[in-house]
């Protein structure tokens, strides 16, 4: 072959038509226009990690249109052997925007989405590192929902943020045509402009209707009025969330806790009932369910119970096969 041919093949590798392009590397391709340049070496070495573990000689090589636990798990044993957890950290977030490039393509279904990215998630920033805020205790949630010395007002933020983990700027983006007491849904603005409609107890949605009546008497009505205000009528702004349930926190002496911990206490109640994480990554707006994952505060007496109750089931198996 002459080397202008060779030179034309080359090109044609470079330049593909879309058409000849597999899943799999329209996927790896997707991936590398969303790297931030100060991040491509790092990157581009965790993407050549993985390449190796799988046994292909380029990261566009790697079937990413067939990725699944057990693939993800193999990489990361064979990556720990001689990596540090930084590079981990890397292959993990890799495989998990993979996923999440994949759902949008049509390439992973949710519940394949959310299989690929529990099984990344084994390293994570927050596997080495203590775990941020904590987890509120049921006596706690009850001393900030009937304390005399909270206003009406604080008491219901105090409320919605317990019962559906709203962020702070969704709480102060709340507004009063926002509550639908009819559907008993309300309609919350998260990020990326995100909304979605939140199921909401009957009895929060009586507290809240009446709550709106009250605003209507003090002259702050309409659909657009926010259904936290200040006493001027103004909508709370975000960094004043903070004053609120700091004082609420005073008021009540409760051990330091911070706004997002609300948040937190919700995802690991809903988590520790048995809820799908899906389920609870739909509740609290997240677009990645690794995130949810992050939230979780049960702790190590959580898998403790787990391992229990499988010893008590196998232990009565066994006596059943013995008799």
């Amino acid at each position: 072959m002459s080397q202008e041919n060779q030179e034309r093949q080359t090109t044609l590798e470079i330049v593909e038509p879309e058409a000849l392009i597999t899943q799999g590397e329209a996927l790896y391709l997707s991936y590398l226009t969303q790297i931030k340049e100060g991040s491509r070496v790092a990157m581009g070495h965790s993407f050549r990690v993985i390449a190796r573990a799988t046994g292909y000689a380029t990261p566009r090589e790697v079937p990413w249109d067939r990725l699944c636990p057990e693939v993800i798990h193999r990489v990361i044993e064979k990556a720990e052997e001689r990596y540090k957890p930084p590079t981990l950290m890397r292959i993990s977030v890799i495989f998990r925007q993979m996923a999440k490039i994949g759902e949008r393509r049509g390439i992973y279904t949710e519940r394949q989405k959310a299989d690929i990215q529990e099984a990344a998630m084994r390293y994570t920033k927050q596997n080495w590192q203590p775990l941020a805020g904590r987890r509120l205790s049921l006596d706690e949630c009850r001393l900030l929902a009937t304390h005399p010395g909270i206003s009406r007002r604080d008491r219901l933020i105090l409320l919605v943020a317990m019962i559906l983990g709203l962020r702070k700027a969704e709480l102060c983006g709340l507004s009063v045509g926002d509550l639908d007491v009819r559907g008993g849904t309300l309609r919350v603005r998260g990020k990326g402009k995100r909304e979605r409609h939140v199921p909401i107890p009957p009895a929060l949605v009586r507290d809240l209707e009446g709550w709106i009546g009250e605003l209507g008497e003090r002259g702050v009505e309409g659909a657009e009025a926010p259904l936290f205000p200040q006493e001027t009528g103004h909508r709370i702004a975000v960094r004043k969330m903070w004053d609120v349930l700091a004082k609420a926190r005073r008021v009540t002496g409760m051990a330091k806790w911070s706004p997002h911990d609300l948040r937190r206490t919700v995802a690991t109640t809903m988590l520790e009932s048995g809820h799908d994480v899906v389920l609870v990554a739909k509740a609290l707006g997240h677009s990645n369910i690794a995130t949810t994952q992050a939230y979780d505060r049960r702790g190590m007496e959580a898998t403790r119970k787990v391992f229990e109750g499988m010893e008590a089931t196998l232990t009565r198996k066994r006596a059943e096969g013995e008799e």
